[in-house]
């Protein structure tokens, strides 16, 4: 049997023996692929819930498919994203966090005010 992927670029050939009336299993080890993560220096960085290391980082091994990666910063937060990983190929995945500005919090229009509230607004 043949066990393939062509997305991911995986395949594997397998033997299985299956006897009537039971169940039989395959398990799959899949290949690494390299992913290069882009991120604000001291960021750490997470892949599929695993600490991986600090930015800046080099290309990591990580197996193929589809892999969730947390980048977290002490002053800009965190940010998830999700990546491909190709065997063969290296996947490239920028998370560059900016300082954004202060939000200031909404100012009620007066009329807007319950009435109780309207004459200490002018």
């Amino acid at each position: 049997m043949t066990l393939a992927n062509a997305h991911y670029g995986f395949r594997e050939d397998a033997e299985v023996t299956i006897k009537a009336g039971e169940i039989a299993t395959h398990g799959v080890v899949l290949p690494d692929g390299s992913l290069h993560v882009t991120a604000e220096p001291d960021s750490e960085i997470f892949v599929e819930g695993d600490r991986v290391g600090t930015a800046p980082l080099g290309p990591i091994q990580v197996p193929i498919g589809s892999r969730e990666v947390v980048v977290r910063h002490p002053q800009f937060g965190e940010r998830r994203r999700s990546i491909d990983v190709i065997v063969g190929e290296q996947a490239e995945l920028s998370v560059l966090q900016s300082v954004s500005a202060p939000r200031t919090p909404p100012r009620l229009a007066p009329l807007s005010m319950p009435p109780e509230r309207r004459s200490l607004a002018q």
